[in-house]
Parts: C-alpha cells; structure tokens; sequence
C-alpha cells in the first residue's frame, strides 16, 4: 500500500509539473526530452507556455521560409491551427547553422501545406536560429507575433519573415531579419517593429502600419 502512495504522488507531482495553474501546457528542456527531444510538436490547439530557455533542434519535414525556401529543422513544431505559444520571457535557441526555430507546418503535406489561418499566436520572449519562424506557404496568414525578439544566426537580410494576410505584429525587433508584408499588406497590423528592411513600400503604405516597420 505504501509503495502504491509513493507511485501515485510522484504522478501527481509529474503532472503539476505539465501543467500550469490556469490550464496551459507548460515546456522546459526537461519536458521536450521526456517526450521523445526535439522538435517538440504541438498537435492539439491550445494554451502552451515556456517554464525554461530551449535549445536543440530536431527533423521538421519540408518548411518554408521567405526568401529562402526550405527549413528542414526546427525546436518547436506547430501542426495545428489556434495555438497561443507564450515564451513567457524565455528563450528558444534552434538550428543556429543552418536551420530554424519555430515552425509551422502541416505534417500531413510534408509540412507543404499551411493552413489558409493558422489563428496561432507567439508572444513573450526570444527566438534565435538562422530562421527563427517559417511556415511552409513562406508567410504567416492569421497569426499574431507580439513581444518578440528574433534573432538570425545566418547573414543578415539572407532569411526573412513574409506575411499573406490578417496578421498581427506588435513590438516585434528582428534587426538582422528583412520583412515582406504580401499583396494584401493592408489586412496586417503592423505596430512598433524594427527589422533589418521592409518590402512595406511596395504594399503601402496602410494605415494599420505604424512605428518603424
């Protein structure tokens, strides 16, 4: 009976640790490597939050990135639509050679087919690798960056982010990262960025552009 107590508590102590008070799915480095390392995949939508710094990097299939078109490894991989990532004030290290950070793909296209909205959101922290975030139509659609820090570890203005359309960027510096708002540039909010150039005249200028953009 006492060693049944002691097994139960430790999976109530395991579980604690998975979960955040307020229903988020928390990740550390401890919890990407119990589940099998890097990438750490998110399938389900839902609340995920940063409880430590990541670094590693793993297999993310067939993924895009503008201006550059493949980025085959990354630490996080999003398969699904409605995701809220919260760095929580850490950090993200990725492929720092060659690869990426952040991806957002679909599996079941070889991560070839983005979801027309993804609705996913990433705030709150740091992301560094040659491309920190890239998805496999080669822009974000839907999606909100708010809070963020990117950083490329690869020539600057080499890999950039592309936007399509009714994205959010609020407070978003990614100095060695060039930016292309897309042909329906005025659909995004584009707020208080700085990156390292914008193809924003040639969509704009809009009036939901404003700050250094």
């Amino acid at each position: 009976m006492k060693r049944v107590f002691c097994v139960l508590a430790a999976l109530a102590i395991t579980s604690v640790s998975a979960w955040a008070i307020d229903g988020q799915v928390l990740i550390n480095q401890s919890t990407v490597v119990s589940a099998g390392g890097f990438p750490y995949i998110i399938s389900q939508p839902g609340s995920y939050k940063l409880s430590g710094n990541l670094t590693g990097f793993g297999n993310c299939g067939y993924v895009m990135g503008f201006p550059n078109p493949q980025l085959t490894t990354c630490a996080i991989w999003i398969q699904t639509t409605n995701v809220v990532l919260d760095l929580n004030g850490f950090t993200v290290t990725g492929d720092t050679s060659s690869g990426g950070a952040i991806g957002w793909g679909s599996p079941t296209q070889g991560g070839g087919g983005l979801y027309a909205k993804a609705y996913g959101t990433i705030r709150n922290g740091q992301v560094v690798a040659v491309t920190p975030i890239a998805s496999p139509t080669q822009s974000l659609n839907g999606d909100v960056l708010e809070n963020l820090s990117l950083e490329t570890t690869g020539v600057a203005g080499s890999n950039g982010l592309g936007l399509g359309g009714y994205n959010r960027l609020v407070n978003v510096t990614a100095p060695g990262i060039p930016l292309n708002p897309g042909t329906p540039g005025c659909t995004n909010v584009i707020q208080n960025t700085n990156f390292y150039y914008s193809l924003a005249s040639s969509y704009g200028p809009c009036s939901s552009w404003t700050g250094n953009y």
